[in-house]
C-alpha cells in the first residue's frame, strides 16, 4: 500500500491530518486538523481525506480572504468543517441502515 497524504492509521481506521499553516495558527487556535474517516478501507480512506483537504483548503482561504473574522466566526467555520464529515456520514446511513452492533461496540471502544 502506497502512504495516503494526510491519512495516518490508528488501529484498523484512518484519520485525517493536516497541519495548520502557521500564519493561521493564532486565528484558528490550533496547529492541526485531525478528524477520523470512519473507515479501514484504504480506497474509501482515499476519497473521504481528498474530500477533506478541499474543505480545508476552503477553511483556510475563507480565514486568510478576511483575517478580522470574530472569534465566534471562526469557530463556527472550524465547526463546519468537522460537521461536513458527519453529514456525509449520516446520508450514508440512510441509505444503508443502521451499523451493525458489533461495529458500533467496537466505534465506542475506541
Amino acid at each position: 500500500m502506497r502512504t495516503l497524504p494526510h491519512v495516518v492509521r490508528r488501529g484498523s481506521i484512518f484519520h485525517f491530518r493536516r497541519v495548520v499553516p502557521r500564519d493561521l495558527r493564532p486565528l484558528l487556535q490550533r496547529t492541526e486538523l485531525v478528524r477520523s474517516l470512519e473507515t479501514a478501507d484504504v480506497s474509501a480512506a482515499k476519497r473521504r481525506s481528498r474530500r477533506l483537504y478541499l474543505l480545508s483548503d476552503a477553511l483556510f482561504e475563507t480565514v486568510r480572504a478576511d483575517q478580522m473574522l470574530p472569534d465566534n466566526q471562526i469557530a463556527l467555520l472550524i465547526k463546519d468543517f468537522y460537521h461536513e464529515v458527519l453529514d456525509r456520514e449520516g446520508q450514508l446511513r440512510l441509505k444503508t441502515g443502521p451499523i451493525p452492533e458489533e461495529t458500533r461496540l467496537a466505534r465506542i471502544a475506541y
